[in-house]
């Protein structure tokens, strides 16, 4: 199979970036350092609006990139066999926000899709803390990929 046979047969629909990014918890997002080169780092989102939202400490290096540079570059992946191995990649912006009403909905966002409703932390008490600012995420473009729609490959002999 060529690289573009194959490159063909593992590329996500849509409707398949949509359910994998529905189904995630967390992604990796890649910001540009003062250098030019990448920060990367791990975050939990929520949806809201139908974009993917994060927040972070407002001192943080990410925060402190995307305020200098708002292009970044973010992968939400699974699988731990190459066989299972599948992702989305996204490149574009990330939009802050420190509007309190719109964190009280981004951090809502986050602890709904990550905790149960009985163990979902205070929202207030998590906003009294460390001063945050929110991340809007806004791609550009987007790529996925499914390894599993190559099939069970047959071990080497």
């Amino acid at each position: 199979m060529s690289y573009a046979e194959h490159r063909q047969r593992v590329r996500m629909t849509d409707d398949e970036i949509t359910a994998m990014v529905d189904e995630g918890k967390s992604l990796q997002v890649s910001t540009i350092d003062q250098g030019g080169g990448p920060h990367l780092a791990t975050l939990w989102y929520g949806l809201l609006d139908g974009r993917i939202v994060a927040w972070t400490p407002a001192e943080t290096v990410k925060a402190r990139h995307l305020r200098a540079n708002p292009r970044a570059a973010w992968l939400i992946e699974a699988g731990t066999e190459y066989s299972e191995l599948r992702g989305v990649s996204f490149s574009g912006r990330i939009d802050l926000t420190d509007d309190q009403d719109e964190l009280r909905r981004i951090g809502t966002a986050i602890f709904s899709r990550n905790y149960p409703p009985a163990e979902q932390p205070d929202i207030d008490e998590m906003m009294a803390g460390r001063r945050r600012v929110g991340l809007i995420f806004q791609p550009a473009v987007a790529a996925g990929w499914d390894h599993r729609k190559l099939g069970r490959r047959r071990p080497l002999s």
